[in-house]
């Protein structure tokens, strides 16, 4: 993952000195809605109101390509094509390639094979609408060979009984596609949030900077921060929010430890990570879990990023260089 610096561009500078000299705020529309199972919202500054209605409508295009619940998208064609090749639409391939530079950046931390392992813990169906569920061949093996996934244009070939679950990549990924196209297409800013998983560019509502808030994963009314960031991603992930029973019994959770099989122990409740795109936001989150905190601030810090970790003691940990806004 390659360093990066969270400010403007300069042709954003330029926009905003012309802005500032104007005198006039440009407009700025939001909508917040749901996706993906989770809260999600859009805000566009300085572009047509439209664009929000692209924006909710490509999230929801996204979601019907990589959600698992649905055996008519493209995740499903995927887990289900018993190693034959599957034309895809282009923005799943590209999905497909960004897990495997994934996986590799984090040495196999990230894994996101473990489809059945988190089936067997109990994640099986759909938390808004129980009457969807996921259905895999007989054949699945977890870990799959990830290293043998071929991405060759739309086509997408598995490795037999390898599967493959968007979560842990697929809101982060989402939302850099859709603040790319709403900058493309004439916003001066943009920020998306899908499900805690973040993106934000160009000229924010007050001018310069987008701020944010991290949630306190035992008190949600609540911030451990407030950050401001003018370009990047952000993603928070917590072992409170998604918990389930397995069937023996067991109270687990959607965090999976790709050694063991089963939900990452550990005493951190959230980490938060600041990075260069929402989907490395939301997959080195994913690390916080499986590294104490010393050494993922270390290794985050090496790597160029911030982070945050939230843990059980109710203690909160930061990068030396995180950017905590002051008023």
């Amino acid at each position: 993952m390659e360093n990066f610096a969270l400010s403007l561009n300069p042709a954003d500078e330029a926009v905003l000195a012309a802005v500032s000299e104007s005198g006039v705020a440009p407009q700025v529309h939001s909508r917040s809605f749901r996706v993906m199972g989770s809260h999600a919202s859009v805000t566009v500054v300085g572009g047509h109101q439209v664009l929000v209605d692209d924006a909710v409508g490509m999230a929801m295009e996204l979601e019907g390509l990589w959600t698992r619940f649905s055996r008519d998208s493209d995740i499903s064609a995927l887990n289900w094509a018993g190693g034959e090749p599957v034309e895809v639409d282009p923005r799943t391939a590209l999905m497909v390639d960004t897990m495997q530079r994934a996986w590799k950046d984090t040495n196999g931390v990230y894994d996101p094979t473990l489809l059945p392992h988190l089936l067997r813990g109990g994640y099986t169906h759909s938390l808004v609408d129980p009457t969807r569920s996921t259905e895999l061949p007989d054949s699945v093996v977890a870990p799959g060979d990830v290293a043998g996934i071929v991405v060759d244009g739309s086509t997408v070939t598995l490795p037999p009984g390898t599967t493959l679950d968007s979560g842990g990549i697929g809101k982060g990924l989402a939302a850099d596609l859709i603040v790319d196209f709403l900058r493309t297409n004439g916003a001066l800013g943009a920020m998306v949030e899908l499900g805690g998983d973040l993106r934000v560019d160009g000229y924010s509502p007050r001018g310069r900077g987008w701020r944010v808030g991290v949630e306190n994963p035992l008190a949600t009314d609540s911030h451990v921060s407030v950050v401001e960031i003018e370009s990047g991603g952000l993603a928070t992930s917590s072992q409170l929010k998604r918990r389930f029973v397995d069937a023996g019994g067991q109270d687990t959770h959607h965090l999976i430890d790709s050694q063991t099989g089963s939900s990452v122990e550990s005493s951190v409740l959230a980490v938060t990570v600041i990075a260069p795109t929402a989907w490395q936001a939301e997959v080195m989150a994913k690390v916080g879990f499986a590294r104490t905190p010393a050494e993922f601030l270390h290794s985050t810090k090496r790597l160029g990023l911030r982070a945050g970790v939230f843990q059980e003691d109710g203690s909160w940990v930061r990068s030396s260089d995180w950017p905590e806004y002051r008023a």
